[in-house]
């Protein structure tokens, strides 16, 4: 008994460690961080331009939406996107310096039980530590607003449209403040039309 207890007992120890040590390998790799770009869809219309006069506004106009940048912005990415997923356009644009202020804008469908089913709306919702709602001067009706509380200034708008939304995103990893934001959310909005 005490030989087959060595014989079996031993190498089948060796394999459950073997396999406790795997696990605990893999699931520290699929908990780390990652490096890359997640794309959504296959996009089908892609233009990137650079404003040559970047004191002359800048003209968006996309499948769901048209409004215009203020002067100084080159547009990064544009794409309308075709999938049965829920994002359907992505744009993005900053000013020269990269890091002065970015604007991130996606179009998506509406979830059926409204912006409460748009993962970004709900971090803004539940981490009540980095974010609060505001309400800017000339908040479009039925458009939540927040704003960052700690770190980089950032504005994050979310407004429903029929069965869309629009999440408009202003923020800096520089010295532009608060104030700046919000004079480039005005302007944005202010040229904003639905199509």
């Amino acid at each position: 008994m005490k030989r087959r207890l060595i014989r079996w007992g031993v190498p089948l120890l060796v394999v459950a460690l073997l396999i406790a040590v795997a696990t605990i390998v893999l699931t520290h790799w699929m908990n780390g961080g990652s490096d890359g770009t997640v794309h959504m869809g296959t996009p089908v219309a892609q233009k990137q331009t650079v404003n040559t006069l970047p004191t002359e506004p800048v003209s968006v106009t996309s499948s769901y939406y048209t409004t215009t940048l203020p002067g100084g912005f080159t547009v990064r990415r544009q794409a309308d996107v075709t999938s049965s997923g829920p994002t359907l356009a992505q744009f993005s644009a900053n000013t020269r310096s990269e890091t002065d202020q970015q604007i991130g804008i996606t179009i998506g469908r509406l979830p059926s039980d409204g912006l409460a089913g748009v993962a970004d709306y709900h971090l803004r919702t539940s981490d009540t530590a980095t974010y609060a709602a505001f309400t800017p001067a000339g908040l479009p009706a039925g458009a939540l607003a927040f704003r960052t509380t700690q770190g980089p200034a950032a504005i994050t708008i979310f407004w429903p449209h029929d069965a869309l939304y629009a999440e408009l995103s202003f923020s800096t990893e520089g010295q532009a403040a608060s104030n700046a934001l919000l004079t480039t959310y005005s302007q944005v909005l202010a040229n904003w039309a639905w199509k």
